[in-house]
């Protein structure tokens, strides 16, 4: 229960400052940076073989 407490008191020191933001729009800007390419070059992830290693398709083209 002391853990909840500690947790609880450290977001809220942190809430009122812009690290607590930031941590949340970078958390967001990888994924929509890939989602924006998807979109542009109108492709889509279910082009990868099944039997593929997806991570090695998607970053090594």
């Amino acid at each position: 229960m002391i853990f909840l407490y500690s947790l609880y008191s450290e977001l809220l020191k942190t809430k009122r400052s812009a690290s607590f933001w930031l941590s949340i729009l970078g958390g967001f800007f990888i994924p929509v940076i890939y989602l924006i390419g998807f979109i542009y070059n109108h492709s889509s992830i279910n082009k990868y073989r099944l039997d593929a290693n997806i991570w090695a398709e998607h970053f090594n083209p």
